[in-house]
């Protein structure tokens, strides 16, 4: 089913060739597009909040085209304890701005900003869908044409001010506890490199208030206002933020930067106020996000939506910023059907079930759900911080015993090539001990699938975590993929210790391939998104069959009784990296790395970029003749998925796989080779 966006919602990169195409929906499904501009037919949110309160329980609101826009002041929608359904719409928690010139003829208008310009509340962006491309951050050092759709993600364009490793030192970071110590939050900076120097007295001399977006913490960006500069001392002070653990790289934005027709915005703190150069020269339709909570139920219910559109919320931590957020005291039943979530912090919380819906710019989650949710065909892009998906189950005493439902992440796309933590499906809070991931295509990700233990109570009954038919292709691209990440990891130490008798909790790993492109394969960790890694587990019946992958890291021997941890099994997984990594494992039926000739391997000699399957060998290795790895849908291709706005979905269709007894698999530790 091939979906073509119409020009009223496709924003494009600077820079690119596609083209503004009309919806050519087919006969079997249709994209259900409302209006795109929320405010040419909206009401308040006061006034739909008066349609819920007036409808009966079960019914449904057709919304058609109209927009439900937030205003000022607004509380947040609450369905009560009814059960309702949302068809069409558009809610946005953007505001429509009142603009005004800052000089006749200059181009650059601004508008006032409700709220607190305080803390991390800069990562929004403003939205104009009148404009030709996505309005885009003004800083210094400037965003990259191909970062348009990730305005706060680290790129190589940031300004490193001091690293461990690579060793970087262009300045000091000043912290609440010292120069460059670590663990205190960050204050300032003293800046010896004199490119940046200038830029930022440049800036600063202007007169014009300034923002600090900056990445300090693992996974984590925050944005700061800047409260002062000294240029004889090179001393740049902002509000206290992040805490300093000995990296820093940030990037400054301001008003000042701007110029008229470039289409960039800046947040300016000292005035509340965004400055925007639309390049039409028409801010009338630019929008706000001012709204942090859009849904909050008190009592329950049941939303569902069905194409219904999303846009516009800012958050000032990842616990808010949500179109919809759960009271944890009496959750909400919450479902999407062919829904378009955009523009946003985060997404929606304690989603159930959700199907064939858009996930589109980012800042931090697109779902958040607890355990028993089931997601199938969505398409997930351009995330600048976190995952596209959260598992999160509750952690607390009263559910130790309680098991856990199965999660399903089924046939969905995941096209992330800058966000900064990298996840695309993240099993937290013991999720991952019932859970099924397959069918899924997971595009220029670092970490496609991770989980790990609770920060809370454990959750204790066993489960099966099932890993099947999926594709994950990783490049190089023009933002940062952070190659120091496996592509399949339990990431906690002794992630499985609650789990007993041992060898109760399953974790199956099979028919997926992951294959990584050659620039980044050949650098020095270039391996790693490609890799499953299991070493952190102790307890748990593992079994790795039948997957095309750069490697396998087991548990570390050795076996019991005289050691504790128990071993990967392995069956006919091609595992192509000649490196041999420490810690990597190989079962005794393995396909061997001498089929391969060079080293790194040339991933040309079997896989087949064309049609994404594997070639060679690994083609027939199967039980039953076919090939080992990922079973695509045919028709499938690198540049669907990579294309922001015309895409295929279900990406993979379900496939039939022989069956591989337990007698087949061999056990295996790390560093053991048993070919």
């Amino acid at each position: 089913m091939r979906i073509e966006y119409n020009s009223a919602a496709v924003k494009l990169a600077k820079g690119s060739d596609q083209s503004v195409v009309a919806r050519i929906p087919d006969a079997a499904w249709q994209w259900p597009w409302n209006a795109g501009d929320p405010l040419a037919d909206s009401m308040s949110f006061a006034t739909f909040q008066g349609l819920m309160d007036a409808a009966d329980d079960g019914s449904e609101i057709d919304l058609g085209t109209q927009g439900v826009v937030y205003q000022d002041g607004d509380a947040s929608l609450d369905v009560g304890s009814k059960s309702l359904t949302i068809r069409g719409g558009h809610f946005t928690g953007a505001r429509e701005g009142s603009w005004t010139e800052t000089a006749e003829g200059s181009g650059i208008f601004w508008s006032s900003v409700n709220g607190s310009m305080s803390g991390d509340v800069f990562r929004r962006v403003l939205i104009d869908p009148s404009q030709s491309q996505i309005p885009t951050l003004a800083c210094w050092p400037p965003l990259p044409d191909d970062m348009i759709n990730e305005q706060f993600a680290r790129n190589d364009n940031w300004f490193i001010i001091r690293s461990a490793s690579p060793v970087v030192d262009n300045g000091d970071v000043l912290t609440t506890t010292g120069t460059n110590s670590n663990g205190g939050k960050i204050t300032g900076f003293i800046i010896d490199d004199t490119a940046a120097q200038t830029a930022v007295n440049d800036i600063m001399s202007s007169g014009a208030s300034a923002v600090v977006y900056l990445w300090a913490g693992a996974n984590r960006i925050k944005s700061t206002k800047v409260t002062g500069w000294d240029n004889s001392t090179k001393q740049l002070d902002v509000e206290e933020t992040q805490e300093f653990y000995g990296y820093c790289h940030w990037v400054i934005s301001s008003s000042d930067l701007i110029q008229a027709g470039s289409g960039d915005y800046a947040w300016s703190p000292a005035d509340s106020r965004v400055y925007y150069a639309p390049i039409n020269g028409d801010p009338s339709k630019a929008r706000i996000p001012e709204c942090v909570e859009m849904f909050y139920n008190s009592s329950g219910g049941s939303l569902n939506f069905v194409n219904t559109e999303f846009s516009g919320t800012f958050g000032t931590n990842q616990g808010n910023g949500f179109f919809v957020k759960q009271n944890f005291a009496n959750l909400c039943n919450v479902t999407l059907d062919t829904c378009y979530v955009h523009d946003a912090f985060n997404g929606v919380q304690g989603v159930t079930s959700e199907t064939s819906s858009l996930f589109d710019r980012m800042v931090t989650y697109g779902v958040t759900v607890f355990d028993g949710a089931q997601i199938s065909d969505c398409h997930f892009q351009y995330f600048s911080e976190s995952s596209a998906i959260l598992c999160s189950p509750f952690a607390t005493s009263e559910y130790v015993s309680v098991p856990l439902s199965e999660v399903v992440v089924d046939g969905c796309v995941f096209y992330l090539p800058n966000c900064l933590h990298g996840g695309a499906v993240t099993l937290y809070e013991n999720g991952w001990q019932n859970a099924t991931v397959r069918n899924n295509v997971f595009v220029d990700v670092s970490r496609s699938i991770q989980w790990q233990h609770s920060n809370g109570d454990e959750r204790e009954t066993p489960g099966v975590l099932t890993i099947t038919n999926n594709l994950a292709i990783i490049g190089k691209t023009p933002g940062t993929v952070d190659a120091s990440q496996n592509g399949i990891a339990a990431n906690r130490t002794d992630v499985d210790a609650h789990l007993l008798p041992v060898e109760s909790q399953e974790v199956v790993i099979s028919w997926n391939t992951f294959v990584i492109e050659d620039e980044l394969f050949s650098t020095s960790l270039g391996f790693r998104p490609g890799t499953v890694s299991l070493y952190n587990h102790i307890t748990s019946d593992m079994k790795v069959y039948c997957n095309a992958l750069s490697g396998v890291a087991p548990p570390t021997g050795p076996p019991p009784p005289s050691g504790t941890n128990q071993p990967s099994k392995h069956y006919k997984n091609l595992l192509y990296n000649k490196s041999k990594p420490s810690g990597s494992g190989y079962g005794a039926t393995d396909i061997a790395d001498a089929d391969f000739s060079t080293s790194p391997v040339d991933q040309d000699y079997f896989f087949d970029w064309d049609t994404l399957s594997l070639t060679g060998t690994a083609a027939t290795a199967a039980p039953d003749g076919g090939t080992i790895g990922c079973r695509l849908r045919p028709g499938l291709t690198l540049a669907q998925c990579r294309n922001s706005y015309v895409w295929q979905m279900p990406a993979i269709g379900a496939a039939s796989f022989p069956t591989i007894s337990d007698g087949s698999l061999s056990n295996v530790y790390a560093n053991e080779d048993n070919r």
